[in-house]
């Protein structure tokens, strides 16, 4: 059984797993955009994109209740420097 958080409202920018994916620090990807019941996801780990059999690197689709916070699964030292990063980078592109 996958944790999921209720109700989740994702916006773009969030960090976010792949329900049926890994939940592992290397599967983390970021929504870059969000169109009706659906997430435009990239990784934030760029090796994976080398890993991609068909060579895309435009990012994914997939449908917003497939997405799971990755707060609920990963609690690593390594997850928390990705936070603050992401939180950095956020407030910055912001100001």
């Amino acid at each position: 059984m996958t944790k999921r958080s209720p109700k989740t409202q994702w916006q773009s920018g969030d960090l976010v797993l792949l329900e049926a994916e890994p939940k592992i620090h290397a599967r983390l990807m970021r929504i870059v955009d969000i169109s009706g019941t659906r997430a435009k996801l990239a990784p934030l780990d760029l090796s994976t994109l080398l890993s991609n059999p068909n060579g895309s690197t435009g990012g994914i689709w997939a449908p917003l209740d497939a997405l799971v916070d990755p707060a609920l699964f990963i609690k690593t030292e390594e997850f928390l420097e990705t936070l603050r990063d992401h939180m950095h980078r956020t407030e910055t592109q912001s100001e």
